[in-house]
């Protein structure tokens, strides 16, 4: 378990291998906050990359399944 100090608390996380789904190459860690945080990266365009929080399983499962289909995904601000 690795720890990071963000806003005077230490966030730890659990974090798995990375796994390639359709052109992305994904990466999942939990955290200390009780949180799902997913890093991808698109295999094709290193630049697409981008990191993702959810507060419950399902809705990963779900986000995860739509990206997989994707081949780019633009972040809306």
């Amino acid at each position: 378990m690795k720890g990071r100090r963000v806003g005077g608390k230490v966030i730890k996380l659990t974090s798995f291998q990375p796994i390639r789904r359709g052109n992305w190459l994904m990466q999942f860690s939990f955290t200390s906050m009780n949180s799902i945080m997913l890093t991808a990266s698109s295999a094709t365009n290193p630049a697409n990359t981008f990191i993702r929080f959810f507060s419950a399983e399902e809705e990963a499962v779900s986000f995860i399944d739509f990206l997989a289909e994707q081949d780019e995904y633009k972040i809306e601000h």
